[in-house]
């Protein structure tokens, strides 16, 4: 794959700055990690195995090809805790494109959590240089268009294998990085450490301003079954011949996530995708929240937000296990 033109001298620890990419047997929560690959800011590995899989015995080997002879031998990633949490606790920033998955599952293999302020998310960095202007999400942004986006070669026969999807975020790294520079977002010498720290500042002011158009919406509301209520939460108003119907209200929202957070805390809910059932709610009741609203505060909705998908998870594991969770 191609580098950056130039990269600033790296001064101080270059293990200060760390990335990392993991394969799975699948992506989802109830996956196992088979490899893991660590490197630090000057492209040196820190870290490079596969892994034996505690439970999983059977998963799709045509996207990163390791088979389960490969791994068979293998010790299971628990046999690396101590080293990997030293490699991670050390390190200044931590660097990944799809990072959240891949430090969910280092969690559920026994590692200690990264903490959020450490935790550097390529999606997001590319999402500042180049989406943020018109509020676009930045959630679906894989490493494959990053590196298109900076000229950086893709190997067909090589991705998805761990070590090469770590220097390749590496190298788009260093690419996002020297556009940070050339934007004035940091100083042209800037080191790797101090773009970083820059790059966090002015995602902090863009993701508030666009979070905050993000959570505006509506609320729904409308007779369900046996004298229930539901409510379900959309970013965009109703169509007029919907807002006319009237059995239902509409309720614009400032912000949509604490609403639908704080009701599913009060009527003990349960959410399912944007509706929620409202339990024993009684027509006075659920008039009244034709008012409901909650002012906007950022880090309060990013809490929400994070709470309902949390909680939407632990109803889907629930229901597999056909048992009702807390709030």
């Amino acid at each position: 794959m191609n580098q950056p033109d130039s990269i600033p001298h790296i001064t101080g620890d270059p293990a200060e700055i760390i990335f990392l990419d993991a394969e799975m047997t699948t992506n989802d929560r109830d996956g196992e990690l088979l490899e893991l690959s660590v490197v630090d800011v000057s492209g040196r590995v820190l870290f490079n195995h596969l892994f034996r899989p505690a439970t999983v015995r059977w998963w799709r080997t045509d996207i990163h090809h390791i088979t389960r002879a490969m791994v068979r031998h293998e010790r299971p990633v628990a046999h690396y805790r101590r080293q990997l949490d030293a490699i991670l606790s050390r390190a200044r920033y931590v660097v990944g494109c799809g990072l959240h998955n891949d430090l969910f599952h280092l969690e559920k293999a026994g590692l200690a959590p990264v903490p959020p302020e450490k935790q550097i998310e390529l999606q997001r960095w590319y999402w500042l240089l180049h989406d943020s202007s018109d509020r676009t999400d930045y959630q679906e942004t894989a490493l494959s268009r990053i590196a298109e986006t900076y000229g950086l070669n893709v190997s067909d026969t090589d991705a998805h294998r761990s070590l090469y999807d770590t220097r390749l975020t590496l190298a788009a790294f260093h690419a996002l990085a020297a556009d940070t520079r050339s934007r004035g977002i940091a100083a042209p010498e800037a080191s790797p450490a101090d773009v970083t720290a820059a790059f966090l500042s002015a995602h902090l002011v863009a993701h508030r301003e666009y979070w905050r158009h993000h959570a505006r919406g509506w609320m729904e509301l409308r007779p369900a079954f046996h004298g229930t209520y539901s409510a379900t939460f959309r970013a965009t108003p109703p169509d007029p011949e919907v807002a006319a119907d009237p059995s239902r209200v509409f309720v614009p929202l400032t912000d949509r996530f604490s609403a639908q957070w704080q009701l599913a805390q009060q009527f003990h809910s349960r959410p399912l995708k944007t509706c929620i059932e409202l339990s024993r709610i009684t027509p006075a009741q659920a008039r009244s929240l034709a008012s409901f609203d909650v002012p906007f505060d950022y880090e309060a909705s990013l809490r929400a937000h994070a709470e309902l998908r949390d909680l939407r998870i632990r109803h889907q594991l629930a229901r597999r296990l056909n048992t009702t969770p807390a709030l």
